[in-house]
């Protein structure tokens, strides 16, 4: 009987904290759910591009961030479709990060946006971003002719131009030969203006695969910017003479 008695007690106290436990649980539940309903606060991201090399045919980018994350992705930039590129590692204050030649080329044209999720020290879901210029450089020594006069990136390919002491009809690029888009003359400076329009994927692989840009047997070694840095690119592979005139 005392244990019939004792058995029934435990019913009763079940029955009396049930309800009381799924109150709690429900509330538990509630507050997740609006916490993941709250709309994300959105700030900038402030970085510094440390360091920046190619390794196993890829741009590495290193990077230090302040109230940053380990939860990082990069972008393409706004006039591209903004779609994720690269892959890499990340804490809360660093990340480096890996591209491919395809994903270099469409950072030429498109740069980047890198953005980190985090919780901030009131318990609000933020997110941060920064925006991150890419370009592509050729290093020229003005002292020389033919001179590297400036480029211009549109879509998917950039446009290269150069003035030279005789007139010039191709670049070779990469191991490809693009011929000169249009050219002119300036009779008074003795010089001549060629303009070559080149693939972004075409520069990539000259940047990863540190091979100059050559005109009229003259060396270009390319290089990117990434933000603030640039690639160093003082001993880059020798290039084949092409022979042009």
């Amino acid at each position: 009987m005392p244990s019939l008695l004792a058995g029934l007690a435990r019913i009763a106290a079940l029955v009396v904290t049930g309800p009381a436990a799924v109150a709690c649980s429900a509330h538990t539940a509630g507050a997740i759910s609006s916490f993941e309903r709250a709309p994300e606060l959105e700030a900038d991201l402030s970085l510094t591009i440390d360091r920046i090399d190619v390794r196993h045919g890829a741009l590495r980018i290193s990077a230090t961030m302040e109230d940053g994350s380990p939860d990082v992705s990069i972008l393409l930039g706004p006039t591209c479709d903004s779609r994720e590129v690269g892959h890499g590692i990340a804490t809360r204050v660093t990340f480096t990060w890996n591209l491919t030649k395809d994903e270099l080329a469409r950072a030429i044209e498109c740069s980047l946006v890198v953005k980190v999720r985090a919780v901030d020290d009131d318990g609000r879901r933020i997110r941060r971003q920064a925006a991150v210029p890419v370009g592509v450089i050729l290093v020229a020594d003005e002292a020389v002719s033919p001179r590297f006069m400036g480029h211009e990136t549109h879509g998917p390919t950039t446009r290269l131009t150069f003035t030279t002491p005789t007139r010039a009809t191709r670049i070779a690029v990469g191991g490809g030969i693009f011929g000169a888009e249009d050219d002119g003359d300036d009779e008074a400076a003795g010089t001549y203006t060629a303009h070559f329009l080149v693939g972004n994927d075409d520069l990539a692989h000259a940047v990863l695969a540190r091979r100059a840009l050559t005109v009229q047997g003259t060396p270009f070694p390319a290089t990117v910017s990434i933000a603030n840095l640039t690639l160093d690119v003082t001993e880059p592979t020798p290039t084949e003479d092409t022979g042009d005139g």
